[in-house]
C-alpha cells in the first residue's frame, strides 16, 4: 500500500456512495479540507503494520492510500476504479477513427488542446513533457499525419490548437514562441502559425488561456471548478436540467453568452450544473443559495469574497 498525504484530495468513496444512495452506483466523490494548514509539501510513504496507524490518522494530515495488491478480477477493485482512470500517457495520438472520437466525445466536457507534429520530433517531445503538467485537467492530443491533422483542423506542421467547452472558435498558439510573448490576432477565429516551441513555452500558453467561459460540473472537474476564483473573476452558477423544455431554453441561451463572450474567459467563469448529476448536493445548494431547485432553472451570480463566507444573488 501506498500513502499520499495532502491536505486538498481526491477520495474514492465507494461506501458512502452506496450508504447514501442504496444503489450498486460506485461513485467518485471530491473531498477537500480547508481548515488545514498546508506546509506546501505532499509524502509519499509505503505503509507496513508497524507505522499504518501512525501514518493514517495523523491528526495533522488527510491521507489517500492506494492499494497495489488487488488482483484484476477481484470486486474490491471496483472501490478504486476512479484511481485506475488516471492516464499513463500523458497525449493521446490520434491515428484511428475510435482516437478520433474520443477527442469529438469529449467536445463540451473538457478543454482540450491539439497539436500537429512530425512523429519522433522533438517538437512531439516537448508538447508531451508539457501535458504532463495539466494531466487530470486537461485533455492533450497529437496527430502526425496530414489525414488526421485535417479532421481536427490543422493544416501546418507546428500547430497547435485549445478547443473550451461551449465555444466555436478554436484558440490557435502563437507564431513566435521565442518572444515569450502570448497574444492572438483574431481573424475569422483566434489564429497564429507557429513554428516550434519549448515545453515551458507550451505551459505558459496553456496556463494563460485554460479557463473556459462556461464549464459544466462533473465527478472529474468537481476540485478545480469550485477553486477560488481570482479577485477579478465574476462566478456565475446556473442549475439546469436539460431534460426539461425550460431546462433546454436555458442551455441554448447559456452557450450563445459563452460563445460570444469568449474574450472574457478568466474573468467571467459560468459554471452549468445538472441536479440529477449530483443528488446528495442539492439540499446543500438550496440552503446555501436561497433557491428551489426543483422549480425550475436556477441561475446567480455568486461573490466569495471571503474564506468560508458566499454571498449570492438569485
Amino acid at each position: 500500500m501506498i500513502y499520499w498525504k495532502t491536505p486538498w484530495l481526491v477520495l474514492c468513496t465507494a461506501w458512502l456512495a452506496l450508504a447514501a444512495q442504496k444503489t450498486d452506483k460506485l461513485e467518485c466523490m471530491f473531498l477537500g479540507y480547508p481548515d488545514l494548514e498546508y506546509d506546501g509539501f505532499d509524502r509519499t510513504e509505503v505503509l507496513t503494520e508497524k507505522n499504518f496507524n501512525k501514518t493514517v490518522f495523523a491528526e495533522d494530515a488527510k491521507s489517500v492510500v492506494f492499494f497495489n495488491d488487488v488482483e484484476e478480477d477481484d470486486p474490491e477493485l471496483d472501490q478504486y476504479e476512479c484511481f485506475m482512470q488516471i492516464p499513463d500517457d500523458p497525449v493521446t495520438i490520434i491515428n484511428d477513427e475510435h482516437d478520433l472520437e474520443e477527442f469529438e466525445d469529449l467536445e463540451d466536457e473538457t478543454v482540450r488542446v491539439v497539436g500537429y507534429f512530425e512523429p519522433g520530433s522533438a517538437a512531439l517531445k516537448e508538447f508531451e513533457e508539457a501535458a504532463e503538467e495539466f494531466m487530470g485537467e486537461i485533455e492533450f492530443f497529437a496527430v502526425v499525419t496530414s489525414k488526421w491533422a485535417r479532421k481536427v483542423g490543422l493544416k501546418r506542421i507546428g500547430e497547435i490548437q485549445m478547443l473550451r467547452p461551449f465555444e466555436e472558435d478554436p484558440l490557435f498558439a502563437p507564431s513566435s514562441a521565442d518572444t515569450g510573448i502570448f497574444s492572438c490576432r483574431k481573424l475569422s477565429h483566434y489564429v497564429c502559425l507557429i513554428n516550434s516551441y519549448l515545453e515551458e513555452e507550451i505551459e505558459d500558453w496553456v496556463e494563460k488561456h485554460k479557463e473556459p467561459v462556461m464549464q459544466k460540473l462533473t465527478l472529474e472537474n468537481y476540485f478545480n471548478v469550485w477553486r477560488d476564483p481570482e479577485q477579478d473573476e465574476r462566478l456565475i452558477l446556473a442549475f439546469v436540467d436539460e431534460e426539461t423544455r425550460e431546462g433546454r431554453a436555458m442551455k441554448k441561451l447559456l452557450d450563445k453568452i459563452a460563445d460570444e463572450n469568449s474574450e472574457h474567459a478568466g474573468t467571467l467563469e459560468i459554471v452549468l450544473i445538472d441536479p440529477d448529476e449530483f443528488p446528495l448536493m442539492v439540499d446543500v445548494w438550496e440552503e446555501m443559495f436561497g433557491i428551489d431547485i426543483e422549480e425550475g432553472p436556477q441561475i446567480g451570480l455568486v461573490d466569495i469574497s471571503e474564506i468560508g463566507v458566499v454571498h449570492s444573488t438569485f
